[in-house]
């Protein structure tokens, strides 16, 4: 036996409501709108240091140094104790040190060479012939 189709009771389905972008004034729990932090308090001040105050030295100090051992021969010792203190000294004697060591040999070479009219071997040309000629005008 075949039943017959009974009409239906079911109400038409109703359509869904959209999803809200934003909460409902009624909302349960309302999302507060977003605000940066306040800024962290300031840190207090530190303490300066407490440094003892101390004298400034003296502009002239009445004792003398304290000698420290010379690493100068016992023989040196009492010519250089004469430069110690005295700076124009010591590039005077520079100066005419290193004449006497280093120019004027120098010059006594270029004198040599020039008398003896010697030359290095595998060295002649032009120029060797025009700086003698040119050095004998000096001598």
């Amino acid at each position: 036996m075949i039943i017959p189709p009974t009409p239906s009771t079911k109400a038409p389905p109703t359509p869904k409501p959209s999803r809200p972008t934003h909460n409902p004034p009624n909302a349960a729990h309302p999302i507060p709108p977003l605000t940066p932090p306040p800024p962290p308090p300031p840190d207090p001040p530190l303490p300066a240091p407490q440094v003892p105050r101390q004298r400034p030295p003296p502009l002239h100090n009445p004792q003398p140094p304290p000698e420290t051992p010379s690493s100068l021969p016992k023989a040196l010792q009492k010519y250089a104790a004469h430069f110690r203190d005295r700076p124009l000294s010591h590039i005077t004697s520079f100066l005419i040190l290193h004449e006497l060591t280093a120019i004027v040999p120098l010059g006594g070479l270029f004198l040599f060479f020039h008398k003896t009219r010697w030359t290095p071997p595998g060295v002649s040309g032009e120029w060797v012939v025009a700086g003698v000629e040119r050095f004998g005008k000096y001598v």
